[in-house]
């Protein structure tokens, strides 16, 4: 029963995510901006503002391939870098969407910014 719950309030929390992210509202993301694109098997970067809490943690992954966290660690190195997964390849017109989970210092949910990317395929 607790299990069902759950699995609504997560569905829940994504689908709002979508609308946040779609609003371009990146939360303290500033890089990548909304529709910025990136390929498939690029070194690529997310930087946050200077504003972030002190003593939060981040986790980064995309929301269509959740099972890949693409980096993550204290808030304040600000500038996480990663390889683009191919999980994370857009559908033809259409973008992915980018997570970063924040955490406080007891690993309590601080808030989730998202921001919509375009991912491409890599070059031949």
């Amino acid at each position: 029963m607790i299990f069902s719950y759950l699995k609504i309030f997560f569905i829940l929390t994504i689908a709002s995510l979508s609308v946040v992210a779609q609003d371009d509202d990146t939360g303290d993301i500033i890089y990548p901006t909304p529709e910025t694109v990136w390929r498939v098997g690029q070194h690529v970067n997310v930087t946050f503002s200077d504003e972030v809490p002190e003593k939060e943690t981040v986790s980064i992954f995309f929301s269509d391939a959740r099972q890949t966290t693409l980096g993550g660690g204290p808030l304040d190195d600000r500038v996480f870098y990663f390889t683009v997964p191919a999980a994370a390849l857009s559908r033809p017109g259409s973008t992915s969407l980018l997570l970063a989970v924040r955490r406080t210092e007891d690993r309590r949910l601080a808030s989730v910014d998202a921001v919509n990317v375009r991912v491409i395929p890599e070059l031949d």
